[in-house]
């Protein structure tokens, strides 16, 4: 039986949870849905609001436009940047469980078409490591997204370490991407706040994962790094030089660099073909997921018909890239 093609990067929102603030059900907790002239936004207790997009919710839709490039299932995470980390616990734990509520409704909706990849209630480490238990058990959810830095704090926060634990001993897949809203000086022009400070945001959080010992200390989590785990591949002669050369780095991680690396894995929104063979030559075609980041402006769906045309890759490769590494992590019998 062929495997199907699994697009593990893809963005909406848990349609029971908007409709749950539409009812007001959030307000105790501060979180609520109001509505201009431009549609719905969601506001959090601290007034940081969120415009949402009705087609992020039109699961059909999304369905349908993806199956004519030839995919067919899709793994839906929260857009970055609909988060509550800044929020007192028990909002952002509100909040992840009625979200990863809803999208346990979904993946049982669109059974074996929609896969949900929950969300943690970080940083509190122990109250996400308790809702990434619950997610898994209990609502049969196989990944969690999490940011790449949690306001301001990155992912060897000794905090988080509860829940990194509980993640290998469930053995639920993690997708980590870059925190859009990370602002940095000098990128409010020409969208490089994206073009760059996205890339670079992921890499962060790849150093802090590998040199502040967290990997070696969990060596059977399951990592995959959206946009092709940014510019970090690409780093990895450079951090092995500093990690022998320097005392830094060596602080807290003794271990191999490459070895580490050898343990992620990367999706396919690298936009060129050259970057996605580099990532297949490097770490191997069973480290690699297709990704299309569906559908934002920076989208790479249209293109999935041009990677299952590439010459460089053999026909194994290509199913390994294009579904059978995405159903080995998240544990899928099809």
């Amino acid at each position: 039986m062929t495997t199907p093609t699994i697009d593990i990067h893809n963005h909406g929102y848990a349609k029971k949870f908007i409709d749950g603030c539409r009812r007001g059900e959030g307000e105790r907790y501060g979180i609520r849905l109001a509505n201009d002239s431009k549609g719905d936004v969601l506001l959090r207790p601290d007034g940081v609001s969120f415009r949402l997009q009705s087609k992020r919710t039109d699961y059909p839709a999304q369905l349908s436009e993806l199956a004519t490039v030839g995919i067919d299932v899709i793994a839906l995470s929260t857009l970055p940047y609909i988060n509550f980390g800044a929020c007192e616990e028990k909002t952002v734990v509100w909040a992840c469980q009625r979200i990863n509520d809803g999208f346990a409704e979904i993946q049982q909706e669109y059974s074996g078409r929609i896969y949900g990849i929950g969300m943690a209630p970080l940083p509190y480490g122990r109250a996400a490591a308790a809702e990434l238990t619950r997610a898994n058990r209990e609502l049969g959810l196989r990944a969690v997204q999490i940011l790449s830095s949690i306001e301001g704090r990155n992912l060897d926060d000794p905090e988080f370490l509860p829940f990194f634990e509980r993640a290998e001993e469930l053995q639920v897949t993690l997708l980590i991407h870059p925190d859009v809203r990370v602002r940095r000086e000098r990128m409010d022009d020409y969208y490089l706040q994206n073009l760059i400070g996205n890339p670079l945001e992921t890499a962060v959080a790849i150093a802090c994962l590998i040199f502040g010992g967290v990997l070696e200390r969990f060596p059977k989590l399951k990592l995959i790094f959206a946009h092709g785990g940014g510019v970090a591949p690409s780093l990895i002669g450079r951090w092995r030089h500093g990690h022998a050369h320097r005392p830094e780095p060596r602080a807290k991680f003794t271990g191999s660099v490459d070895e580490m690396f050898s343990r992620l894995y990367f999706d396919t929104v690298v936009y060129d073909a050259n970057v996605l063979r580099f990532l297949v030559d490097k770490f191997g075609a069973d480290h690699v997921l297709l990704g299309t980041d569906h559908s934002g402006d920076m989208s790479s769906w249209k293109e999935v018909p041009k990677i299952v045309a590439l010459d460089f890759l053999t026909e194994t490769q290509k199913a390994q890239i294009l579904g059978s590494n995405a159903a080995r992590l998240l544990g899928l019998t099809l």
